[in-house]
């Protein structure tokens, strides 16, 4: 099956969110649902500079977050592997978040589900 990825520079990145922007506009994402997300780590063992890491779904083989949701508002795509969220079918119960090792699964407050 075909793998997706997504290559940045860290060392350029300055955590404008013009990737997250992208992300929704090249996948056509409807509402507020975030497919990338990007991380502030702040500067660590004596170094000066804040770093940002842009993250989303590595779409896994054998994705942790689809076997905790209890609804089955996680789903892997036949086609091209992709891990899909039906957000109307989120019970909000965020174990799909708890499971993710990545910890890129975002929580809509204003919504009470993933997204």
């Amino acid at each position: 099956m075909k793998q997706h990825f997504f290559v940045f520079d860290v060392s350029l990145c300055f955590g404008c969110q013009g990737c997250v922007a992208a992300c929704v506009n090249a996948n056509q994402i409807k509402g507020d649902q975030h497919w990338r997300k990007v991380f502030k780590l702040p500067p660590h063992n004596g170094a000066n500079d804040t770093i940002y890491l842009s993250m989303s779904c590595n779409h896994c083989e054998e994705p942790p977050c689809v076997k905790a949701c209890p609804a089955d508002a996680l789903r892997i795509r036949d086609e091209d592997g992709i891990v899909v969220l039906e957000i109307d079918a989120c019970l909000g119960c965020r174990y799909c978040q708890m499971a993710c090792p990545y910890d890129v699964i975002v929580w809509m407050e204003d919504k009470k589900t993933v997204g």
